[in-house]
């Protein structure tokens, strides 16, 4: 985990911390199991992105996202300079047209396992 919007990787790290455990504790619903805050996407791989890691905020600064939309979000905020900024200017484009890409998996986060956190 790479250093992001000043916040330190040990800051980043404690912050997931917490996430994972009010996750597992309940308080925080599983972000795959909620759609997509920009695209709406309602499968495949969503992620809480925090926006905030000051400890005191950082839980109330989440919001979910898609793989793509959290992959993508993050080059913008990289700026013109990264390699792939044009594909994400063109990727929310897109989005922003109403265009639903498809959802990415992985084999540790399958359709399979999908189903089972909808019972």
């Amino acid at each position: 985990m790479k250093d992001y919007k000043g916040f330190t990787e040990k800051e980043r790290k404690a912050v997931q911390y917490h996430v994972n455990k009010a996750i597992k504790n309940g308080e925080l619903a599983n972000p795959c199991t909620l759609p997509c805050e920009i695209c709406g996407q309602t499968k495949g791989i969503r992620e809480w992105h925090c926006e905030d890691y000051t400890p005191e905020v950082a839980l109330q600064s989440l919001n979910c996202l898609c793989w793509r939309c959290h992959r993508n979000h993050h080059i913008v905020e990289m700026g013109e300079e990264h390699k792939r900024y044009k594909y994400a200017k063109f990727y929310f484009d897109k989005v922003t047209e109403g265009k639903i890409f498809e959802p990415v998996y992985t084999k540790y986060y399958t359709r399979e396992k999908e189903e089972e956190l909808k019972k």
